[in-house]
């Protein structure tokens, strides 16, 4: 996501008020670290919504730390879209044996180190495929549901549905509503669904 502070002030001697912006970039597209949640099982709303949500990296709940780019591939690359390919996403597991693992779940934080009141302006670009959907701070409602998603549930466990997409590229920007901001650390939640063809995802947001 793209964030424009607006600051107002006096510059030059004779006190001229001019409007001086600029850009805070956050979890950028490569070598973000996120939580992340690739087990094949459905985790409910509780991943987004509960505050005191325990993503920590855990075999037992299926949670992992890794960095962006991630992908899933049968034979591994190292590049998609021109960027570096840092974690490689499982595409079956003991679950899903001879299907695609439908839907992947990340977490990630980022910290804003002024007032929400002082933000002018939020943006959001993603580079993910297939479809996806994206939440903050615990707020039901997303920030950012792909529109060739056709599921009108976005808790559901499952296969997105529509067309495949190819190669992952960046979108955006989306604009976001900036009281979805707080101040310190801010969360991010993205789930990654597959239209049963693997997904190759960097859930990447630039703030």
């Amino acid at each position: 996501m793209h964030r424009r502070k607006q600051l107002d002030g006096p510059v030059g001697d004779f006190g001229i008020i001019a409007s001086l912006k600029y850009e805070i970039t956050f979890l950028t597209f490569e070598n973000a670290s996120w939580q992340y949640n690739q087990n094949g099982q459905p985790l409910g709303p509780e991943w987004r919504q509960d505050p005191l949500y325990d993503d920590s990296t855990n075999p037992n709940t299926g949670w992992a730390t890794g960095t962006s780019v991630f992908d899933a591939k049968d034979v591994p690359r190292t590049t998609v879209g021109g960027m570096a390919v840092m974690t490689q996403l499982e595409r079956r597991n003991s679950t899903f044996v001879d299907s695609n693992i439908p839907c992947y779940f990340f977490r990630g934080h980022f910290t804003l180190p002024v007032p929400p009141s002082e933000i002018s302006s939020l943006s959001l670009r993603t580079f993910i495929d297939d479809f996806d959907a994206a939440w903050m701070n615990n707020y039901d409602a997303p920030i950012r549901k792909n529109p060739g998603n056709p599921l009108t549930d976005l808790d559901t466990y499952g296969y997105s549905g529509g067309g495949a997409v190819g190669d992952a590229g960046i979108l955006g920007p989306f604009s976001v509503d900036p009281t979805n901001l707080v101040a310190g650390d801010n969360l991010v939640c993205v789930k990654v669904f597959s239209s049963l063809v693997p997904a190759r995802t960097s859930p990447s947001l630039t703030n």
